[in-house]
């Protein structure tokens, strides 16, 4: 991991040196390589200098940017709200009987979507 941070990050290191946030949009191979774990001539972690954000392409970021805009202008006769949305998933099926229903599952996403 420590000659992966020397080849990948290190050359960079003067134009990360001021970022709190990394993006980092791997290619091929490079997704298996637990960027996070890389360390450094000073043996800190990459994820100890920067919080890190992967992506599968500059395409989704360019996607979920234009998906963002649109969700935040107010459409024509529609009323916003303040709240934040999100999708609630809980209490699964699983076919095949292999795992049980987690015990207060349902309840829990019920209360959590209000």
């Amino acid at each position: 991991l420590r000659r992966c941070h020397e080849m990948l990050i290190e050359p960079f290191e003067q134009v990360l040196a001021g970022e709190p946030r990394l993006l980092i949009v791997p290619d091929g191979d490079l997704y298996a390589l637990p960027f996070a774990a890389l360390r450094g001539k000073d043996e800190k972690h990459l994820i100890e200098r920067h919080t890190l954000s992967l992506s599968p392409s500059l395409g989704t970021i360019v996607e979920l940017e234009r998906k963002l805009t649109q969700c935040s202008a107010p459409a024509a006769g529609h009323i916003g709200t303040d709240r934040p949305s999100a999708l609630v998933v809980g209490d699964p099926e699983f076919h095949g009987g292999w795992l049980s229903q987690l015990p207060g599952a349902l309840q829990e996403a019920v209360y959590v979507a209000r």
